[in-house]
């Protein structure tokens, strides 16, 4: 490429059939007056219904799923770092037999809807909303990862990026945007996951970061940025979620009868910074949630329309309410036939200094009930242990 202009440049090359590569920030300083680089392409390979060989998708080679597709039982697949893989909308990707997926810090492999790449579109500015979308990517419970690690990739454009029925499975330094479901753990004993960003997920009953039937592990030093729920942790879950930020979501975490503990998190710009529901199933929930920064709209807003029969009990302290409307909404429609209470000592309230100028940021919305938020002790200082350790 000769007579460019002195500036930062991406370059994409792309051949029908042969995939597509991009180099980004290419410098041309005064006196250049080229780009002399090499790029080579590989043939796409692509699959489809009932596939029993193993794949190697090698650096910058791409795989294309054309249908609905099970990796059988005794098959390999393996992503290598800068690999591409594209899955028709609409379309199901079940991998049942053995999966590596470990890219690299700065070659991360990529998974992403098959549509929008043809030279027109790869080279113009299509919108966004004129894509089509919504594949599913499954790792099956039978299924064994290498390591037991999943890192460094990018999934984009599914309706649910990708489902994880893998036990004892660790999710690092990955990232999962732009789909109705980000990273979605269920039914297994033990999912981890560290430095994840899930950004633009919006399905209103799953999240940028989702577990529904997972009994222990962990969600940290992730952030989940514009989604309807950053993350969403559901049934019997025993672990933590720590040392996360949470931005711009309208609910930071959504928390289903959890029975662990939510603590150094940051709360920014968002409708509810934590909203409590639960079910019918009968349980004993001590769930903790301590030394968090809160600064949406609203900080804890505990919520059922289910007639609990059983004990609730949520420790709230240490915490910094900074939330300009409501410090916590308890909202149950049927509360007298259990013992539902938010125990909320030892908290910063800010711009309170007495118990009463609390309250009037407290609302307890239920019939025929006494009141649940109980508060015997607060601070007048803002914690500085609060928030996001180190």
């Amino acid at each position: 490429l000769k007579d460019i202009s002195t500036g930062k440049y991406n370059l994409v090359a792309i051949k029908q059939g042969w995939g597509f590569r991009y180099l980004y920030e290419i410098q041309i300083d005064k006196g250049d007056n080229e780009v002399a680089t090499a790029i080579t392409l590989y043939p796409e390979l692509h699959i489809s219904g009932d596939w029993n060989s193993d794949i190697t998708v090698d650096t910058y080679n791409h795989l294309v799923v054309d249908g609905n597709t099970n990796l059988v039982p005794g098959t390999s697949f393996t992503i290598m770092p800068g690999a591409v893989v594209r899955i028709n909308p609409g379309c199901d990707f079940k991998i049942f037999g053995d999966f590596s997926a470990q890219g690299e810090e700065g070659n991360m492999f990529w998974v992403t809807s098959n549509d929008g790449f043809n030279q027109q579109a790869v080279t113009s500015n299509q919108r966004l909303n004129e894509l089509e979308l919504y594949f599913l990517m499954e790792l099956a419970n039978i299924s064994f990862v290498e390591d037991n690690l999943i890192e460094w990739g990018k999934w984009d454009w599914g309706n649910t990026c990708l489902m994880n029925g893998v036990n004892n499975l660790n999710m690092e330094n990955s990232i999962f945007q732009n789909g109705s479901c980000g990273f979605h753990s269920l039914n297994v004993d033990l999912t981890n996951c560290s430095n994840l960003l899930a950004r633009n997920c919006w399905g209103d009953n799953v999240g940028g970061l989702y577990y529904s039937n997972i009994n222990d592990g962990f969600i940290n030093y992730s952030i989940a940025f514009k989604c309807t729920n950053g993350s969403r942790v559901k049934d019997n879950f025993r672990g933590s979620i720590n040392n996360n930020c949470f931005i711009s979501n309208n609910n930071g975490i959504e928390l289903w009868d959890m029975l662990g503990v939510v603590s150094h998190n940051e709360f920014d710009n968002l409708s509810k910074d934590i909203k409590l529901t639960g079910s019918t199933s009968p349980q004993t929930t001590n769930m903790v949630i301590e030394l968090n920064n809160l600064n949406g709209n609203i900080g804890v807003y505990q919520f059922s329309n289910y007639s609990y029969g059983y004990y609730t009990l949520i420790i709230l302290s240490y915490n910094n309410f900074f939330n300009n409307n409501l410090f916590i909404l308890h909202n149950s429609g049927f509360c007298n036939t259990g013992n539902e209470y938010i125990i909320a000592n030892d908290n910063y309230f800010k711009d309170c200094y007495t118990l009463d100028q609390v309250f009037e940021k407290i609302v307890q919305e239920h019939p025929n009930c006494d009141n649940r938020v109980l508060i015997e002790s607060f601070f007048h200082n803002m914690l500085s242990e609060a928030g996001i350790e180190g």
